[in-house]
């Protein structure tokens, strides 16, 4: 009999409980002037109509809808912009690589070219890159298999630019002089 009582009784405290925070729910809720919108939505209180909460979400859709097309075309002139300057990047004829953080973001054809480094090699640590090539990454002159190359290191406002030329012809004509 107490088992029953207690249950009950443990029953009935619980639904008056959540009874009483429904409605304080609902009075906070309605004291916001901006949940009109929700509760219509939801079909509570006095501005629940069909119409009403359609009309809602037709205004709340065309708006996003107005959004996606304004970074749809955002993102298509970065695209643009982002392919000219990798054409452009690609078109000089030095060696280019770029780097944030000490990590490689950017090689150009010429590196590939001359040295095998493509974009594969984007995320991986500037030392073990300029490793490969045959260079600690610092500026100067330094020799790749024939070939003498001479690095540059220029600091940019969120990357460094390390541009590599080839002077093999140039050391060669300084060594007939000489």
């Amino acid at each position: 009999v107490w088992h029953d009582f207690i249950n009950n009784t443990v029953i009935a405290v619980s639904s008056l409980f959540l009874l009483i925070t429904v409605v304080m729910t609902v009075l906070i809720f309605r004291k916001n002037k901006n949940m009109g919108k929700l509760f219509a939505l939801i079909g509570v209180g006095e501005n629940a109509s069909a119409d009403a909460a359609a009309e809602e979400i037709k205004k709340l859709t065309d708006a996003k809808s107005a959004e996606f097309d304004e970074l749809g075309k955002k993102f298509a002139r970065e695209q643009i912009v982002g392919k000219r300057k990798e054409d452009l990047l690609n078109a000089i004829p030095e060696g280019l690589s770029a780097a944030a953080s000490g990590h490689v973001t950017f090689v150009n054809k010429t590196m590939k070219d001359w040295f095998g480094v493509d974009g594969s090699a984007i995320g991986e640590d500037v030392k073990t890159v300029f490793d490969k090539i045959g260079t600690d990454g610092s500026e100067g002159k330094f020799s790749s298999g024939e070939e003498t190359y001479q690095l540059s290191v220029s600091q940019g406002q969120n990357e460094t630019f390390y541009i590599i030329r080839n002077i093999t012809e140039s050391e060669e004509l300084s060594s007939k002089l000489l």
